[in-house]
């Protein structure tokens, strides 16, 4: 879905029937979009909304999905970093307390006196999270001694990063830890922009070379085998060091980082499509034994094969043809 859908979505008029004591009785989500807001970073939260509701879908309880608005303090045409406009509803048309979470991005330190009142209005049971490392400060205005999520010290992608980490973390909460899954293999699917996003149908979303996505279409091919830096630098025409920094500029990742969600989303597919054993799912990944499967998954779903494999297929979720498991990410 795209900020521009999502502003459409639900009813936007304010009922007292949508506020009880002050607090949201709703899956309301806002992703308020402040003055210089890269595009990339608001469209990859807004994207992975889209996915949880998707993966609601499975669940009989798809009628309580989330409600996503885009708000920002003008109306309509919104203008973000890249100078795009989207379409938002205003700030003043809504009342805090209705929203579950509020996801906010930005790209100055100061803010008009106008956001900082409506943010306080939310009161301390709406999540304030932060989309870009320039909300820390307007936050922590509105929520003294609240440390934010991510470090300080880290870049731009992990603020966004853990911004999507606690919309996959709100679903899990609200719904289970199927419904996280099955989020997290919808948007393994989606292609990533040069920022790390997955925001496939937005405009200003960035195109990768040709050498590096060649270079992308080879690690997926070739996975299972030993993929080495200096035979994906050879076949771009590239010196390492060169292939490494355009890599990471325009995909958002290193090569062995790329590998390995590549590595693991194979093995999701696998595991779901077939009853092979797990020694025999590492192998076929690239890896060198379930042991170092089981790794991979505790460090990036919390679960292992097995525990993953189970949730999985308790409905059906994705494709059994061969092509979507060559399809990659």
């Amino acid at each position: 879905m795209s900020l521009r859908d999502c502003a459409k979505t639900g009813n936007h008029a304010l009922t007292d029937a949508n506020i009880v004591s002050g607090v949201c009785t709703r899956n309301r989500i806002a992703i308020l979009i402040l003055e210089a807001c890269p595009l990339s970073e608001a469209a990859s939260v807004a994207e992975t909304w889209q996915l949880v509701n998707d993966a609601l879908s499975w669940s009989d309880k798809a009628a309580h999905r989330y409600d996503v608005h885009v708000l920002s303090t003008e109306k309509d045409n919104v203008a973000c970093a890249s100078s795009i406009r989207l379409l938002a509803e205003n700030i003043g048309e809504h009342d805090p307390r209705m929203f579950k979470a509020i996801f906010v991005g930005g790209g100055n330190t100061t803010y008009e006196p106008e956001v900082v009142d409506w943010l306080l209005h939310a009161g301390p049971e709406v999540e304030l999270i932060a989309i870009s490392s320039e909300i820390d400060a307007l936050l922590a205005q509105v929520r003294p001694g609240a440390e934010p999520p991510a470090s300080r010290a880290g870049a731009r992608n992990t603020r966004v990063t853990s911004a999507i980490e606690r919309v996959l973390a709100m679903a899990e909460r609200d719904f289970g830890t199927l419904v996280r899954i099955r989020s997290e293999m919808l948007r393994a699917k989606l292609p990533s922009t040069r920022s790390g996003g997955r925001v496939p149908n937005l405009r200003g979303a960035l195109a990768l070379s040709e050498r590096i996505e060649a270079s992308l279409l080879w690690i997926k091919s070739n996975h299972a085998g030993s993929v080495s830096i200096s035979e994906l630098a050879r076949r771009a025409s590239m010196s390492e060091r060169n292939f490494l920094r355009r890599f990471k500029a325009e995909v958002g990742q290193t090569p062995r980082e790329y590998l390995a969600r590549v590595r693991l989303e194979n093995a999701q597919l696998l595991l779901v499509q077939t009853d092979l054993p797990v020694d025999k799912i590492a192998r076929r990944c690239g890896l060198f034994n379930g042991d170092h499967l089981r790794r991979y998954f505790l460090k990036y779903l919390s679960v292992s094969p097995l525990e993953y494999r189970s949730l999985a297929r308790e409905r059906p979720i994705v494709s059994t043809s061969t092509e979507a498991l060559n399809s990659g990410v």
